[in-house]
C-alpha cells in the first residue's frame, strides 16, 4: 500500500499538477580554448546519419519517429562504443528550430550555430567522463568546419548533465521556463533583466 500512494500522486501530478519548470541554456564560442577530455582507450567514436535503433532504445527513451524526423531534418548522431557495446549517444542539429520543451519554449537556430541535445549514456558507462568527451568531441569537429558557436541544454534538476556540460567548456546563458499544467507546457517570456547570451 505504501508504495502504490506515491505512484498514484506522480500520476495525478503529470496529468493535473502545475510547476514552473526551469532549463539552463549553455553556449560555447568559436575560439573559446577548449579543455582536455581524453576518452577512454576502449572507446571509439562513429558519426551517424542512420544510427541504429535497436542499440539507442536499449540505453535512452527514443522511438522509431524520432529518428526519422532528425534524419530528415539533417540531424547527425554521434555514437560512443565501449568494447563495442553502445556506451552513449548525442545528436546533433545544424538547421531549424530547437524544441527545448516541447514545442511551448522553442529557438531558431542562427547561421554558424549548431544544438547538440538528447544525449543519453548506458547506465554501466555513467562515471566515466563519456558524456563532457563526447559534447566536447562534437564542439571541436564543427568548429573545426568553420561553425561560430554551439549550444547545449539541460533541465535545472539534472546536475549531472550540468556538470559534464561545464566540463567540456559551455558558460550558461540564459534560464528559460515553462508553465506546466499536467503535459501541457507554456513558454514564460524572458524579463527585460534577464540575462541572454545566445
Amino acid at each position: 500500500m505504501n508504495r502504490v500512494i506515491p505512484k498514484v500522486l506522480r500520476r495525478i501530478d503529470r496529468l493535473a499538477g502545475v510547476s514552473v519548470d526551469e532549463t539552463f541554456l549553455y553556449s560555447i564560442q568559436s575560439g573559446a580554448v577548449l579543455p582536455n577530455l581524453p576518452f577512454l582507450d576502449s572507446a571509439s567514436v562513429q558519426v551517424s546519419h542512420s544510427p541504429p535503433f535497436e542499440e539507442m532504445k536499449k540505453i535512452g527513451w527514443i522511438t522509431v519517429q524520432d529518428v526519422e524526423r532528425r534524419i530528415r531534418r539533417g540531424d547527425v548522431c554521434y555514437l560512443v562504443y565501449v568494447d563495442g557495446a553502445l556506451a552513449h549517444y548525442s545528436w546533433v542539429q545544424f538547421k531549424g528550430t530547437m524544441n527545448i520543451v516541447g514545442e511551448a519554449v522553442t529557438k531558431g537556430l542562427e547561421e554558424g550555430q549548431f544544438c547538440v541535445y538528447d544525449c543519453c549514456t548506458a547506465g554501466w558507462a555513467k562515471g566515466k567522463k563519456i558524456y563532457p568527451s563526447t559534447i566536447l568531441r562534437i564542439v571541436s569537429d564543427y568548429f573545426t568546419q568553420g561553425f561560430s558557436s554551439a549550444l547545449i541544454y539541460t533541465t535545472k534538476y539534472n546536475i549531472a548533465s550540468q556538470n559534464g556540460i561545464r566540463r567540456a567548456g559551455f558558460k550558461q546563458c540564459t534560464t528559460l521556463k515553462a508553465l506546466r499544467f499536467g503535459r501541457h507546457y507554456f513558454a514564460i517570456p524572458l524579463s527585460s533583466n534577464t540575462p541572454s547570451r545566445f
